[in-house]
């Protein structure tokens, strides 16, 4: 739905051009109140809240991995989701996990993620809208 609207609104003189990445990316998602530390130790990227302000997205490096990360939070706290080809999927979640370890890191899945953006009474596509 969404790309047919984008396509639908792009300016007639060719100055636009969209491509959907979705399909070639895997993501990863960092979120709580250390996340900027996590991310600031795993890239050369300012990820400073000057420079990187809640829904900015930038392309940076974790590690050695080529990456698409955005500044948005499911979670209701300060979070980042990060895009990268499957090849460079596992280097930048090792990367991620190694930059976090001082900050005490830990996993959370689909259920945790829907549970918290139920707290902070954020919709979902597909569930709410």
């Amino acid at each position: 739905y969404h790309m047919r609207w984008f396509e639908a609104h792009l300016p007639q003189d060719g100055s636009v051009h969209i491509e959907a990445l979705g399909a070639r990316l895997t993501g990863l998602s960092i979120a709580g109140p250390r996340a900027r530390d996590v991310l600031a130790k795993a890239t050369r990227a300012d990820v400073s809240n000057a420079a990187f302000p809640f829904m900015a997205t930038a392309r940076m490096d974790i590690g050695m991995a080529p990456c698409l990360v955005g500044r948005v939070s499911y979670t209701g706290d300060l979070g980042y989701e990060i895009w990268v080809t499957p090849e460079y999927q596992r280097a930048a979640y090792q990367t991620l996990m190694a930059a976090g370890e001082d900050f005490g890191i830990g996993l959370f899945g689909a259920r945790a993620l829907n549970a918290l953006r139920l707290e902070k009474n954020y919709g979902s596509w597909a569930r709410e809208y």
